[in-house]
């Protein structure tokens, strides 16, 4: 069977001594470490920089020290539409703090590993995946440059067009501040999803393709890889809001590096776990079987 040609070329940097797990007898505790410290660092800068992540134009932020000190009562607020983006921004900015730090309690509390990541399609390739999003949140935000013509295009081409008697237009793209809120409410799911995925996964928690315990209980008894399905909601609302031909294209490649990235990972867990191969067939992938067999015990 012929293998794909990005494939055979990535496959090539596989015997590199780099990624020899031999070589690194210290591995899993320099791991912890560096992740750790790396998570710990994000939040740190993103505390720093809360505004910055935000935006501190809210009216809402100046009646704070009014409400603190009890001069203002909630019931007494008249939010705007300028507060409700802040209050949804805020949202996010708390689920990816917290993400980073369901980052760290994974780092320290998972359980050693029982499948060594070996060679660069298990060790480094999923580190390269993983920042192609990044780059993408890196760019300038072109939001408001983009989507007003974008939302006229869609508004005429939805003119006339009804679903179940729902008027599309009136329901979906009326203005820019519904597809603002509806690209906002995509980030906030994908992140709910993975911080789910995540604080479910604690001692399975790995980055390269390793296998340390197989878990099948809460959100793992409907997908096998709920954090590549929130990541992909996710970072699929930030690109509506980087929206470059560049950033379409990292984002394709990003999703198609998350297809084979967990099929490396289900290769080593079908490995390591005989029973990974029945988990399989009750489970989706990426998304939920409209039918599945009766569940599995959990782990």
């Amino acid at each position: 069977m012929k293998k794909g040609w990005l494939k055979i070329y990535l496959v090539k940097f596989n015997d590199l001594p780099l990624f020899d797990p031999s070589l690194w007898p210290r591995r899993e505790m320099l791991s912890r470490l560096t992740g750790s410290m790396i998570c710990m660092a994000f939040i740190v800068h993103r505390i720093l920089r809360f505004f910055h992540y935000t935006g501190d134009s809210s009216p809402l932020i100046r009646k704070i020290p009014d409400i603190a000190a009890g001069k203002l009562s909630l019931l007494d607020l008249h939010l705007d539409i300028t507060d409700f983006q802040w209050i949804m921004w805020f949202l996010i900015w708390v689920i990816e703090t917290c993400i980073f730090a369901g980052y760290i309690l994974g780092f320290l509390s998972r359980k050693n590993d029982g499948g060594l990541a070996k060679g660069f399609m298990e060790v480094a390739f999923p580190f390269i995946v993983a920042v192609l999003p990044i780059i993408i949140t890196l760019t300038p935000m072109n939001f408001r440059d983009i989507w007003p013509f974008l939302i006229q295009f869609i508004d005429n081409s939805l003119s006339n067009r009804n679903v179940l008697g729902v008027n599309l237009k009136a329901l979906l793209f009326h203005s820019w501040e519904s597809a603002f809120f509806l690209f906002i409410a995509t980030i906030t799911c994908g992140g709910v999803i993975n911080l789910t995925g995540l604080l479910t996964l604690r001692k399975a928690f790995t980055i390269m393709s390793e296998a340390r315990v197989l878990v099948r209980r809460g959100i793992f008894s409907l997908v096998r890889h709920p954090l590549y399905t929130g990541q992909a909601v996710t970072f699929f609302g930030y690109l509506m809001f980087h929206l470059y031909w560049y950033t379409f294209v990292f984002y394709i490649l990003f999703i198609l590096g998350q297809y084979y990235r967990a099929r490396i990972e289900e290769n080593k867990l079908m490995n390591a776990f005989p029973e990974y191969a029945s988990y399989m067939q009750s489970t989706g992938m990426f998304f939920p079987k409209i039918t599945r067999s009766k569940s599995h015990s959990t782990i």
